[in-house]
C-alpha cells in the first residue's frame, strides 16, 4: 500500500530570484511601507488580526515579521495599545 503524502502548505514564496520565507516577503512589504511614510508615526499599525488577512498568513507568521521589524527600531510595540512607525 502507497503511503499518501500529506498536503503542507508551503512556507516559501517563490518571487523568480528562488525561495523565500512568508515572514521575510511580509517584512519587506511592511519596512517598505514604514520608510515610504504609509503608516503615520502617531496612529497604530494595522492589528495583527488584519495583517494576517491582508497576507492570509498564521499570526505566528505576522509576529516573526514584525519582530523583524522591531529589531530594525522601525517600529515599537505597547502592549494593549498596539504598534507604531517610530
Amino acid at each position: 500500500m502507497a503511503a499518501k503524502k500529506r498536503g503542507r502548505k508551503k512556507r516559501t514564496i517563490d518571487d523568480g530570484f528562488g525561495a523565500v520565507p512568508r515572514y521575510h516577503q511580509v517584512y519587506l512589504v511592511l519596512s517598505q511601507r514604514l520608510r515610504e511614510g504609509f503608516y503615520l508615526p502617531e496612529r497604530p499599525l494595522p492589528t495583527e488580526q488584519d495583517l494576517m488577512q491582508e497576507f492570509g498568513l498564521s499570526r505566528v507568521t505576522i509576529r516573526h515579521a514584525l519582530a523583524e521589524i522591531e529589531r530594525e527600531g522601525l517600529i515599537r510595540r505597547v502592549r494593549g495599545s498596539g504598534t507604531f512607525p517610530i
